[in-house]
């Protein structure tokens, strides 16, 4: 239901602001002796690697894009991680319409489209119903 509520929002409002991180890319593993740490965020900032794309989420990228919704890549990755984000993406890229990297501050931005995120503070970013999908 949650699925339909969300596409519905995306269409009305003719754009979705989609999360990157465990959302279309799978997350960048911490080691396991820096998670929750004060260096976590440090290490995974210099040792970004591209990873794979959570094709299961494919599908209902490309049936909203051609259902005339502007997909945003939304991103608390900063801008210098553009070239890792596009090349971990491919191909996939062409299906957004733009790229906002936020460089940790995505939490403050008020959008106006649902958003997509596997973090449940990120949805009330957004206007209209959010989907919020398990962390990959």
């Amino acid at each position: 239901m949650q699925l339909l509520k969300f596409i519905s929002a995306a269409v009305t409002a003719g754009v979705a602001y989609i999360d990157c991180d465990g959302c279309v890319l799978k997350k960048f593993p911490v080691p396991k002796q820096l998670q929750g740490g004060p260096y976590a965020l440090l290490w995974w900032k210099r040792n970004l690697e591209p990873t794979p794309v959570v094709k299961r989420r494919l599908p209902l990228l490309y049936f909203l894009h051609f259902m005339g919704v502007k997909l945003v890549l939304w991103t608390n990755r900063e801008w210098g991680h553009s070239e890792i984000t596009l090349k971990a993406l491919g191909k996939h890229i062409r299906v957004f319409s733009l790229l906002r990297f936020r460089g940790g501050i995505k939490i403050l931005d008020r959008l106006d489209g649902p958003v997509m995120d596997d973090d449940s503070a990120y949805l009330a970013c957004g206007a209209g119903c959010g989907l919020l999908v398990k962390s990959i």
